[in-house]
């Protein structure tokens, strides 16, 4: 009797674990699945060797399953839920579960996925999901400049980056999307192009226009090429240089206005706000035939100016029949940079004056001398004639 009892305890204490789950996966959507994509998976879960009556009812009625994240991960906050079992045709429970997933940058192969069942029974299942990594995958080619030499405070300098598609899949209305703190945008959206699909192994281009700010500095920048599929999007950095160069300033330290018919002078500081040296720099006037200004000599020699140093400017100047305004013109500087000769244009305003007349061509002033011509006459003639 004692060897009854201890069996029946024995019976019912082991009689839990008598269950046996089952988790089957019944398909995915994609399938495979696809690295860093969306995807929908559909399980199936089985509750069988279920003791028959009232404790069948009370221990397996709900199932609670919980979606472990691994490199696979739900697509919302829901981990937990909750099934009412049904009863199928062989006296087993089951219920169909659906899961929203979000598959990791991970490499093709086989992926685990655990679930993990709770309540009266606890259990782990662990299920391998095929993933492949058959998707665009890009890499930056050649990038070009126009010019060749980037340099600060310079507008519309053309960008070219070529892109290939080095995946295993077409990429779809693929955009490209420049991002720098060292330019901005020339225009709107001059920093935004799009190329279109890219099959396996194709290249596309980009071109973009960028100013590059004066306070630039000298030397090694990066921008980054976003690149945008519908597939997926990466980041690419792309380093750029940035050269130094000569830049001026003119300042006027002699333009005062002058009559037609005069004679002047121009006197100008010219300084190397640049950071890099100008060789051979010299000032020319460019001569305008339609300003009847004549230059006794039309170039001032300045000489070699380190940054920061400064030059003069002394240009002679008679004025003739110009006309009464500020006729402008155009200084020229010169200088030699990289072996090359290169120039930097300012405008300089020359203010011309009505020239000054003499007193017989004034119609006022001639007519008040005849005035006072007449006057005095009368007043002599008062004065000196013989009394009757």
């Amino acid at each position: 009797m004692k060897k009854m009892i201890i069996f029946m305890m024995v019976f019912l204490m082991m009689a839990p674990m008598g269950f046996a789950v089952k988790a089957e996966l019944l398909n995915t959507d994609p399938y495979p699945l696809e690295s860093g994509q969306m995807a929908d998976m559909r399980f199936k879960i089985t509750y069988s060797d279920v003791p028959p009556g009232e404790e069948r009812e009370d221990k397996i009625s709900r199932l609670n399953v919980t979606f472990v994240d691994t490199a696979i991960k739900l697509a919302d906050d829901k981990r937990e839920r909750s099934f009412v079992l049904k009863e199928d045709h062989t006296d087993d429970f089951y219920q169909m579960i659906e899961y929203r997933v979000s598959v990791g940058d991970v490499p093709e192969g086989e992926v685990p996925v655990i679930l993990e069942f709770g309540g009266d029974f606890e259990k782990k299942e662990t299920i391998h999901v095929r993933v492949t990594d058959d998707q665009p995958e890009f890499s930056i080619g050649h990038v070009f400049s126009s010019p060749d030499d980037l340099y600060p405070d310079s507008n519309d300098n053309k960008l070219e980056v070529q892109v290939a598609n080095i995946g295993d899949d077409i990429a779809e209305s693929v955009i490209l999307e420049l991002h720098s703190d060292s330019f901005i945008p020339s225009s709107s959206l001059s920093t935004r192009y799009g190329i279109g699909s890219l099959e396996e192994s194709q290249t596309g281009k980009g071109e973009f226009y960028v100013d590059i700010p004066e306070e630039i500095k000298p030397g090694e920048h990066t921008f980054n090429v976003s690149i945008i599929s519908e597939e997926i999007t990466e980041e690419k950095e792309i380093p750029f240089y940035v050269k130094g160069k000569p830049s001026f300033s003119l300042d006027a330290l002699y333009n005062e206005p002058v009559r037609q018919g005069e004679d002047s002078f121009l006197k100008f500081e010219l300084e190397n706000t640049g950071n890099e040296e100008a060789d051979r720099v010299s000032v020319d006037v460019v001569k305008d035939h339609t300003v009847d200004i004549e230059f006794e000599q039309y170039t001032d020699f300045v000489g070699d100016l380190e940054p920061g140093q400064e030059g003069e400017i002394f240009i002679p100047f008679s004025v003739g029949d110009a006309a009464v305004k500020d006729n402008q013109m155009t200084f020229s500087v010169r200088y030699v940079f990289d072996d090359e000769v290169k120039t930097d244009n300012f405008p300089v305003n020359v203010r011309v004056l009505e020239r000054e007349k003499a007193f017989y061509e004034d119609p006022g002033i001639l007519l008040a001398a005849i005035v006072l011509i007449i006057v005095g006459a009368i007043l002599a003639r008062l004065i000196f004639s013989p009394e009757k």
